[in-house]
């Protein structure tokens, strides 16, 4: 029944043109670099776009491993494949950046053990695999925690409801200018959406943040943060110190945008600030809190301690952590520490 099953989906993916575009990385001239090519470009429904190799020995050599951000971006790469004998340097930055852009990440090499994911062992034809993954971004993992998302946020918006209607009432006689801001942020895999957050700046606020510039206490742009900031309207400050304005982003987590635990979305033109290990942070889906929000909020000033802390989350990713978050938000809103 197996055999006949396999023989049907085999027929039926031949009968179809490519849906899965495959990026190697390795040794391309290496015995196990050429099995694990033959078996998985052999495969149905497969395309191999090329190898990323440190020797440029591949007929189909797209670039040394360094240029992985680049090809990832600009080559729809489904899934990776590591192959060989890999400098530890380049192994962990091609799996994280792959993980990062939403791919498929495969090693055929003896060893992997790379960010606390948990590798499950896989066949490709008579070549064994493992397969690489944060434990958020399993296919069940990933299903209950939206799943979890979902139901959370749909109840809440319904509870919050009375204090959004008074809050849009409050912002709306305040000043004038809409009552619900739009912001374009980075998401899960450098997706960029909007942001929905209440408006608690003067109309036109984003235009002046160059001007104040200067007054940014972290002194990194990618963390702009400003005590008494002049464009925070009176409504907006007692907002921003109890978090009121953070509500409208539940309607971005029922829309699928954003999750209620993960890192902080950050700005698009942040992106070309980033080092390679920063970009961890787009392995899952942006949070409405996270460990940043519960450990200090604004009073973290190191844009390092953020990324960290996200790492952390990604890293070690559990239902029963989102939870702890959930609850420890409570507490950490009402300190109101760093909060501005």
């Amino acid at each position: 029944a197996r055999k006949a099953l396999a023989l049907a989906v085999s027929r039926h993916r031949h009968s179809r043109p490519p849906t899965e575009r495959v990026l190697f990385v390795g040794e391309s001239d290496s015995l196990v670099s050429r099995r694990a090519l033959e078996a998985i470009s052999g495969r149905p429904g497969t395309l191999s776009l090329g190898w990323l190799s440190e020797h440029g020995d591949s007929r189909d050599y797209l670039g040394h491993p360094s240029a992985v951000w680049k090809v990832l971006s600009t080559s729809q790469v489904d899934t990776v494949v590591l192959s060989g004998e890999i400098a530890s340097g380049v192994f962990e930055s091609v799996v994280e950046a792959a993980m990062v852009a939403g791919c498929k990440v495969f090693t055929v090499r003896s060893r992997a053990t790379l960010m606390s994911s948990r590798p499950q062992k896989v066949r490709a034809g008579d070549v064994r695999a493992l397969k690489l993954t944060f434990p958020a971004s399993r296919a069940g993992q990933d299903g209950l925690k939206r799943l979890f998302d979902l139901a959370a946020s749909t109840v809440m918006l319904i509870l919050a409801s009375p204090v959004l209607i008074a809050t849009a009432a409050l912002i709306k006689f305040d000043t004038p200018g809409p009552v619900v801001f739009k912001q374009e942020r980075v998401g899960y895999a450098g997706r960029v959406f909007k942001m929905w957050k209440f408006r608690t700046m003067t109309d036109g606020a984003d235009a002046l943040k160059q001007d104040l510039a200067h007054l940014n206490t972290t002194g990194d742009p990618r963390l702009f943060k400003i005590p008494n900031d002049p464009r925070v309207t009176r409504v907006g400050a007692v907002l921003r110190k109890w978090s009121l304005d953070e509500l409208p982003q539940l309607w971005n987590v029922v829309r699928g945008d954003m999750s209620l635990v993960g890192p902080r979305p950050f700005f698009e033109a942040d992106l070309a600030d980033y080092d390679d290990h920063h970009f961890t942070r787009l392995a899952v889906k942006p949070g409405v809190t996270g460990l940043w929000q519960v450990k200090g909020r604004s009073s973290i000033v190191d844009f390092e301690e953020v990324v960290e802390l996200d790492r952390e989350y990604v890293e070690t990713w559990s239902l029963a952590l989102d939870l702890w978050i959930l609850l420890a938000t409570i507490p950490a809103v009402f300190r109101r520490t760093g909060a501005f």
